[in-house]
């Protein structure tokens, strides 16, 4: 997909999940859901795929198959992600067992990025991560 029409969905999608009547989380959803964010970015930091691996959905895990496949997948697409100068989350949206977070993020070489992040509940109450949309911020380009 070129880079710009992505670039636009993923803008159209930020806008949607941040601008559709959604619920600030609640204290204890919002710290859950900053824990597993933040806790995976700690997991790329140091490089421990397993750990990283653990906080996403069953579904994205099933698209990996192991972690291995799912840390080469963020060093080559989302590398912003591995070891960022800084990692902000400036807001949960939470309602049901559905929550998303929206973070900005300054990459290595002081690049910004906005990432957000959908979460899902799962049966035995363990918020997973659904995936990461990751764009420049500010115009910058990929």
């Amino acid at each position: 997909m070129p880079i710009r029409l992505y670039a636009m969905l993923l803008s159209l999608l930020a806008a949607f999940v941040f601008a559709t009547p959604s619920h600030a989380a609640d204290p204890a959803i919002d710290a859950q859901v900053r824990a597993v964010v933040q806790d995976q970015i700690d997991a790329l930091a140091i490089g421990d795929a397993d750990r990283a691996f653990s906080h996403a959905s069953p579904k994205v895990q099933s698209i990996f198959g192991a972690s291995d496949a799912f840390m080469a997948m963020v060093q080559n697409g989302y590398s912003a992600l591995i070891r960022p100068q800084s990692f902000t989350i400036d807001e949960v949206l939470a309602e049901g067992d559905k929550a998303a977070v929206r973070a900005q993020v300054i990459d290595r070489d002081g690049r910004p990025f906005q990432a957000v992040y959908p979460l899902e509940r799962q049966p035995d109450g363990r918020w997973r991560i659904d995936g990461c949309y990751l764009e420049p911020a500010s115009g910058q380009s990929l």
